[in-house]
């Protein structure tokens, strides 16, 4: 299970952020990431499981890199969800 931590207008350094996510290390020594943009930070320890390419990579933003996020989660029937999805793609 994956390691998170976040917070919203705090009063700690990026630096001390990071020390405090090391310590999450063991829930997830695949991949670590930190998104700093002042009111918000978030960090996350991965834990790869089914994908372990760095498409997984969080935290993760949207295409214009407006809205960020960090989840702990596994879509375990995602090859069948997929295929749904795709049906409803137009290019």
């Amino acid at each position: 299970m994956c390691g998170i931590l976040g917070a919203v207008n705090y009063n700690i350094y990026e630096s001390h952020f990071e020390k405090m996510l090391n310590t999450l290390a063991h829930r997830g020594p695949d991949d670590k990431g930190i998104f700093y943009k002042k009111p918000v930070i978030l960090g996350h320890q991965r834990l790869s499981i089914i994908d372990t390419s760095s498409a997984g990579h969080q935290p993760m933003s949207d295409k214009d890199e407006i809205v960020w996020i960090v989840h702990n989660g596994e879509i375990y029937n995602f090859f069948s969800i997929r295929k749904e999805l795709e049906k409803r793609l137009y290019f």
